[in-house]
Order: C-alpha cells, then structure tokens, then sequence
C-alpha cells in the first residue's frame, strides 16, 4: 500500500437501526512513525484516527458501504462493533437499508485531521473473520512510506511445491538493501506460512506472503529471500531485485513474485 503525505478525501459515518446478524467487537490498535523523520506519536496537526471496516463477500471482493468510526489518537486502540453473517439495517442518508453481510472484513486504519478533511497516513489493509476468530488489528502507520508485497513459493528436487511443514521450513527473510550500495542490510522475517492478506493474491501456488518495511520510493533493491528451519539453519536460498515506485502507483509494489526458493534436499 503506497502512503500518501496528505490525500483529500470524504467518506460517509453510517449508524446502524437494527441487525439479524450478531454483533461482534473488532479490537483495533494503532501505532505511528514518521517514516521520513522518525518521529513517532500522534502529530499535534493530525489527532484523529479514522477506522474504515470495508464488508468482502464470500469471494472477497468490497460489498456494501463501509463502516467508518473516528477515535482520538492519543488512545492507541478501539473496538469496532462489527456484524456477523446475515442482514444488517443501517441508516444511510437519513434511511433505513438493509445489506448481507459475511462477517469479514478488510480494516484500514488512517490518520486524519480533526475534521478529518485530511489523511497524514494510513495503514496497510488487514482482514478480520468473526467465523475465523481473527477480530484483532495491529496496525502501523508509517507517513511517507512505502511497501513491497513479497510472495513466495518453496520448491523441492523435483520441482514440486510442498507446504512449509512438509519441507522443514519454520520461517522466510528477506535481506535487501539499495543496489549497488554497501549499506547495512534490512531484514524482514515471516513465518513460512504467513497470510497478510492481500486482496489478490501474489500468483499461483504460493506458499506464504508478508508486507516488507517501509521503504523509500523511486529505489531498487537487491538481496536474498532464505528459508529457514525451526533452528534457524538455512534450508534454501535465492536471488531477487525489486524496485519501489512512487506512490500512487499501484496498491502494492509486486516485483519477482512468486519468488520460487528451492529447498535443499
């Protein structure tokens, strides 16, 4: 998700009248670190924190209007009441509608101003599913930053594409810095099977994927993508390049994906 300095943009508060889905709390919480200055908390100029839960259908695409609730920065975190499976009536406009729900939802987190005419930052996009239990958000806010979406796949000797536990893998880094620089390495590691979910996913027969750390745009990076095992010994290992661009260009900088590690036997 490219994050933007300051978007303008409006988006409408819902209540709701009545329900004959069930009701559940999405806990929600929030941190901030200026990617650019490094400073992190609450900016005096942006107290506000908007939370926008945006309904997905059985097929994970956006139904019905999102739910949107404004907290106080300073607080840290929020519960979101949400809806389960079944029809929510919600007063849109003045008028009482009524829209299915699937109990899943995909949650951005957005630092506004006090009016919220203004986003300073927002975070990536994290998915909660009543019917899964995931009701919980950490989410980062990073100003100024910018993100890859890594996709792996894990292949054995005969260039087949086991899971994780099959092939001894516990966990995936990547370690890249700017190409052709000496500077230290940054290190992003995830469980093997991890699932931060994208709204599409990286390819075919993926093994796990995770969003990097915040990067700076407009560079090209190279490094390693390694497999590790429980013990942290590397079970393989290869090659990739990847090139951030500015934001706005795409929801998720997606380069060498998959990235296919093959597994020593």
């Amino acid at each position: 998700m490219m994050l933007r300095k300051s978007v303008l943009i409006s988006l409408f508060a819902m209540g709701c009248t009545g329900s004959s889905a069930e009701p559940f709390d999405a806990k929600v919480t929030w941190s901030i670190k200026d990617f650019e200055t490094g400073t992190v908390g609450c900016p005096d100029a942006f107290p506000k924190i908007r939370v926008v839960a945006q309904g997905l259908d059985e097929n994970g695409f956006e139904t019905g209007r999102p739910f949107v609730e404004t907290f106080d920065c300073a607080a840290g975190s929020a519960t979101l009441t949400l809806y389960g499976e079944g029809t929510v009536e919600r007063e849109v406009d003045g008028e009482s509608k009524s829209e299915e729900t699937t109990g899943r939802y995909v949650i951005t987190v957005q630092n506004t101003g006090e009016l919220g005419e203004t986003v300073h930052g927002e975070s990536l996009p994290y998915v909660v599913d009543i019917a899964e239990g995931k009701t919980t958000v950490t989410a980062p806010i990073s100003p100024g930053g910018n993100y890859f979406l890594l996709g792996w796949r894990l292949e054995n000797a005969a260039g087949e594409h086991p899971s994780c536990e099959a092939l001894g893998v516990s966990d995936v880094e990547i370690r890249y810095r700017i190409a052709g620089t000496s500077d230290a390495l940054t290190t992003d590691r995830f469980a093997c099977a991890s699932t931060h979910p994208p709204l599409t996913a990286p390819g075919e027969d993926i093994t796990g994927f995770g969003v990097s750390s915040p990067l700076a745009a407009l560079q090209t990076y190279e490094g390693q993508v390694i497999a590790l095992d429980a013990s942290g010994a590397v079970r393989g290992q290869t090659d990739t390049s990847f090139t951030v661009q500015p934001p706005g260009y795409a929801p998720y900088e997606i380069t060498n994906v998959p990235v296919t590690v093959p597994i020593n036997p």
